[in-house]
């Protein structure tokens, strides 16, 4: 009995071609698009980790900027950040914390008649340490390059590259930078990209106080970068850096930050605000996706229930109950909306393996981290389901009605 049902449901699917090929299409993209979401929701949480992982136990204080003109008319900024700054948290958080400065900054880098427009970023040693980046070729930079705001760089290996073609061939060259000739003292390790599609190696470094000195028109620090002996004090450490800078700036009761501590925990509220956008945004086109997919199945479901009078007025003569109609064009509809779910989650899957290609090519890709696992399989036939009750409810009612001795007639 169960058998011959089930031959008749497919053999009501098989006799129409192109209504079940449009019922696959419209039910498959909406099937791959509630994919999307749930693996992208999967990705951003694993991509969060990683980034986590890769500040390995780092933190930073970033310091608010004030734009000004100098009095040679350059574009200059005044920041919230001071060395005296850096000094009394040292002071204070010896032994719990490590704490150096951050200095970054757009420049312009010539070197053998090449021109291009960098991030240059001024770094101590401690920072090179903290982050376990070493030279891999020359010198790296030294606490007396720091003291004495000299004029030495480290290139990344792609910024080495990119130049004198050979990276080895770096070493001992002048470049100029905003004008200011820098000897290249050596070149980083490959680092990499980062999670989020940044090139770690396309960047050149100087000591912090050169940068701010020589190279940019800058009051005070960006930033201060500070690790964590213990990571169990993260938190007494936060508290006692938002304490002594709002005692240094002289900061009323009530009155805001002037600075913003960067720790795992804002970091991860930073960049899940960030994601989160990006998982709205399709929610959005996937709920407009579901939409539109159960009004068009609705409608091609109901032009076959038309097309198909004779052949259920037939049944009902010889028998066949209301019910007996309801439970025939659901199962059909739900045997097409799961067939439907295998293709929509094959496109995904695909879509999801070219990814990682693309972001060779556009890094910004990267920020789309898909990932295809059971709860994204599970998410396909769920919305494939969901699709095939909600559009089968119309059609299936509208042919239950179906009076057999008209459609006979007819």
């Amino acid at each position: 009995m169960m058998f011959r049902r089930l031959r008749h449901f497919m053999g009501g699917i098989t006799a129409r071609p192109l209504h079940t090929a449009m019922l696959i299409l419209c039910v498959s993209l909406s099937v791959a698009a509630a994919s999307m979401i749930q693996g992208l929701t999967e990705g951003v949480g694993r991509q969060l980790q990683r980034l986590i992982a890769d500040w390995r136990n780092q933190r930073a204080i970033a310091a608010w900027g004030r734009p000004y003109v100098g009095a040679d008319g350059r574009k200059c900024e005044r920041n919230s950040l001071t060395q005296g700054d850096l000094d009394a948290l040292r002071r204070a958080l010896a032994g719990r914390a490590v704490f150096y400065p951050r200095q970054m900054a757009s420049a312009s880098v010539d070197a053998l008649g090449s021109h291009r427009q960098l991030t240059v970023r001024g770094a101590t040693e401690d920072y090179f340490r903290l982050a376990q980046w070493y030279t891999e070729i020359g010198a790296p930079l030294s606490e007396e390059d720091e003291r004495s705001a000299a004029r030495v760089c480290l290139l990344g290996v792609t910024v080495a590259r990119d130049f004198f073609g050979n990276p080895a061939a770096a070493v001992g060259t002048t470049i100029r930078v905003n004008g200011t000739p820098l000897r290249v003292k050596g070149v980083l390790e490959a680092h990499g990209r980062s999670v989020t599609g940044e090139d770690n190696d396309e960047v050149l470094f100087a000591p912090a106080s050169t940068v701010e000195r020589r190279l940019t028109c800058v009051e005070g620090l960006r930033g201060i970068g500070y690790m964590v002996e213990d990571s169990r004090n993260d938190a007494m450490v936060t508290a006692s850096i938002v304490s002594i800078l709002r005692e240094r700036h002289h900061l009323a009761a009530g009155a805001k930050d002037d600075f913003h501590v960067l720790d795992p925990n804002s970091l991860r509220q930073m960049y899940a605000g960030a994601f989160r956008t990006k998982e709205r945004l399709i929610m959005l086109i996937t709920a407009i996706a579901a939409v539109i997919g159960i009004a068009t199945v609705a409608n091609v479901v109901l032009l076959s229930v038309q097309q198909r009078r004779f052949e259920i007025g037939l049944r009902r003569a010889v028998g066949a109950t209301r019910r007996d109609i309801i439970v025939q064009i659901t199962a059909e509809v739900l045997v097409i909306a799961l067939g439907a779910a295998v293709l929509g989650m094959a496109i995904y899957a695909a879509f999801a393996a070219v990814v990682p290609h693309l972001a060779e090519l556009a890094p910004r890709w990267s920020s789309f981290p898909l990932v295809v696992s059971l709860r994204t399989i599970l998410t396909a036939a769920a919305t494939a389901v969901i699709i095939g009750l909600l559009s089968s409810i119309a059609p299936a009612r509208a042919a239950a009605r179906v009076n057999p001795t008209d459609a006979l007639r007819a």
